[in-house]
């Protein structure tokens, strides 16, 4: 019951979050609002979003996983969760979803990876990811990044495969083509963090 109730909490969380979007959205530079108005994103692959990928995936990125933190320390997680996945980007107009900001995205994404058993996790994800701040020097993005995902989760100690689901928040560092993720797992647990998860996507 408690694990359940965490994961509704998460879910209301992440849409409370959504509604107040437009507030932090904006960048508030003219620059910015110029770039919006014509369709450009500044720093983003294809300069002008309307310029991207044919069909809804108008940016995508091949993600690469690798490395884990479990705050519970007491049970030999493996913590080398090496895989790989694809990302999704798109931009479609639901302005109570992604906000005002052109950078905004709905993401789709399926990835593959070894959990933290050594066995095979696969989940696919839905979500969104907003931009919270552009950094002046360098032309980096932070993003939030929240997704609901359902997960294949295999066990091989226990000889025990399950399929889980949950909202999963994170942040995200995008450098030109280059973005470093940072995922939080939540726990049902009397520690509330059940593992973060690292990995590095190459958009195109």
């Amino acid at each position: 019951m408690k694990q359940w109730l965490i994961r509704l909490g998460l879910v209301f969380a992440i849409a409370g979050t959504t509604f107040s979007l437009p507030a932090f959205a904006e960048d508030g530079n003219s620059a910015n609002e110029n770039a919006a108005a014509d369709g450009h994103i500044v720093g983003a692959v294809g300069g002008k979003f309307d310029d991207g990928h044919d069909g809804p995936c108008r940016q995508m990125s091949l993600n690469l996983w690798g490395l884990s933190y479990h705050p519970d320390r007491t049970k030999g997680y493996n913590e080398q969760n090496w895989g790989a996945g694809f990302s999704c980007y798109s931009h479609p107009n639901i302005p109570w979803l992604l906000g005002r900001g052109n950078d905004n995205r709905l993401v789709f994404e399926g990835d593959a990876m070894l959990n933290s058993w050594r066995g095979l996790m696969v989940p696919v994800s839905v979500g969104a990811n907003w931009k919270v701040k552009t950094f002046a020097s360098s032309g980096c993005k932070l993003y939030l990044v929240t997704a609901m995902t359902v997960a294949y989760y295999n066990n091989p100690i226990k000889n025990v495969s399950e399929v889980d689901w949950g909202p999963i928040p994170g942040v995200s560092l995008g450098c030109g083509a280059v973005r470093t993720n940072l995922m939080l797992v939540p726990s049902a647990s009397q520690v509330p963090l059940a593992v973060a998860v690292a990995s590095m996507s190459f958009v195109f």
